[in-house]
This record gives structure tokens, C-alpha cells and sequence, in this order.
């Protein structure tokens, strides 16, 4: 069904369990798995820091950290797993990457924000990829606040390989964009 299927992450315990997803979808259809770890430009150069080059220095380097343990952990669950790390502005270089790797899906987070009408509101990186990616992309919601402690994180990306693995390889996900 998908060959490819581009993560972006970071080092968040969302991060955490939406990779986890992806790693049991890319083990349901044999997939390769892209992770890319985003070093937001602008970002980079307001954080605190002696000098721009230890700004974004810094940032590439939890980019790739980030990076490089989603791809470990789908490696672990016998997934392939390629890594990548770009800087510039988030959306744009997530759609650019899932052009470069010809990613079948693109698989992203929600901040989860209810409107005073009680409807959800998308992050404007989710939405600006929704609008340009030209392949699929699922949007996964998440209920709750991200838990900041990794075991607590581990346990829900635990859970979400094991409910993806049950999931019928007939059954398909709900998804936004072209298909």
C-alpha cells in the first residue's frame, strides 16, 4: 500500500509515539521509514547562545539525535529506517523532503487545540504540509498533553506499535491530501 513514509521528529515524548505509529505501519506494509529532524531556521537563530554558529550547531545536533533514535527504533522492530536533517522553515522542508525520498505518506502530529466551539485546530505546520505535500498524509491527533518523562513515553509508543500491528492490513487510515 506505502513503500515510503516520511516522520518529521524531534526530542519530544509526542515525537515519541507518533514515530512509534509510523514504525507499525511501515512493519504492516513493509515500508521504508524516513525520519527527518527539522532545524528550524529562524528558531535557531533566536535561541539563546554565545554566537549564531553554536545556535544552530546545537540545533542540528538534537536533530539529529532526534533523527537517529526514531531510526533506531524502527531498526529494533525490523523496520528500514533511513535518517535526514534539514534546516530552514519546517513545513517547507518536510514537503521537500517527502518530494525528494517520493514519500507515499506523510505521517504528522496535532497539537490538539479546541476552538471556544469545541472544534480542532491544526498546527500551521501540519496544515501548510497538508496543503502542499502531494502525497497522503495522516494527521494524528493527539488526546492529551505529552508526558515529558521517556519511560512514561516508551509505554505509549509501546502501545502504539501493538495497536497498529493488530489493525487489519485491509483496514486504512484516515487521510488528508492526495491519494
Amino acid at each position: 500500500m506505502y513503500d515510503t513514509i516520511l516522520v518529521p521528529v524531534d526530542e519530544t515524548a509526542e515525537t515519541t509515539r507518533l514515530t512509534m505509529h509510523a514504525i507499525g505501519l511501515a512493519d504492516m506494509w513493509g515500508a521504508t521509514l524516513h525520519t527527518v529532524g527539522i532545524v528550524d531556521g529562524p528558531t535557531a537563530l533566536n535561541a539563546e547562545a554565545t554566537d549564531r554558529g553554536d545556535r544552530v550547531s546545537g540545533a542540528r545536533e538534537r536533530a539529529r539525535r532526534a533523527s537517529m533514535r526514531a531510526a533506531e527504533r524502527a531498526q529494533r522492530a525490523g523496520v528500514d529506517a533511513r535518517t535526514a536533517v534539514r534546516r530552514g522553515v519546517p513545513h517547507a522542508e518536510i514537503v521537500d523532503e517527502a518530494r525528494r525520498i517520493e514519500a507515499d505518506l506523510v505521517l504528522l502530529g496535532s497539537p490538539g487545540r479546541e476552538t471556544t466551539q469545541g472544534a480542532v485546530c491544526v498546527g500551521q505546520v501540519t496544515r501548510r504540509v497538508v496543503e502542499r505535500a502531494d502525497c497522503a498524509v495522516l494527521v494524528e491527533q493527539s488526546g492529551e498533553e505529552p508526558d515529558r518523562d521517556s519511560a512514561a513515553a516508551e509505554s505509549v509508543a509501546d502501545s502504539a506499535l501493538s495497536v497498529t500491528r493488530e489493525a487489519s492490513t485491509d483496514e486504512r487510515p484516515l487521510l488528508v491530501g492526495p491519494q
